[in-house]
């Protein structure tokens, strides 16, 4: 939605419309991958709570997903890496994009440079096999590594 409206933007540079769009790019994947992870992370706790038999087709799906959201996460990383943060929210800023926009970029650039809590949680996410071999501190610690990504 956002990468749609700068790219059919009338106003804005080429360059910076370019630079622009692959800013949006990382927000809206970013955002995919961590609304992605919330949900099968639910859908896991569920299934562990009320103590289903263990679904293979759930528990595949689960391992894939995780798979290739950090696939994903290390490439976001790595662009985020190569971009200066000031530089991104100055060209933000003069667009007069939304103080939102600009909040949430910075958010998730220093989420995507400063921590592996995101990473860390997709790990442990891709490592349950076995609903049996699920212990609560498993969970408990999921829990904490996704918290600060709930929005």
């Amino acid at each position: 939605m956002l990468s749609q409206l700068i790219g059919e933007s009338g106003t804005i540079a080429k360059a910076d419309r370019d630079q622009l769009l692959q800013f949006a790019v990382l927000i809206e994947t970013y955002t995919g991958i961590v609304t992605n992870l919330r949900d099968y992370f639910n859908q896991l706790c569920l299934r562990f709570i009320r103590d289903d038999d263990n679904d293979l087709l759930f528990m595949e799906s689960l391992r894939l997903i995780s798979r290739d959201h950090l696939q994903q996460l290390s490439g976001l990383v790595q662009t985020a890496a190569n971009w200066d943060l000031s530089s991104a929210l100055a060209l933000i800023d003069r667009y007069l994009l939304t103080k939102q926009l600009h909040e949430h970029f910075d958010v998730i650039y220093r989420h995507l440079t400063a921590d592996s809590e995101l990473i860390r949680f997709g790990e442990m996410m891709g490592s349950v096999t076995d609903l049996g071999t699920l212990t609560w501190d498993q969970l408990n610690t999921m829990q904490e590594l996704i918290d600060p990504y709930r929005q």
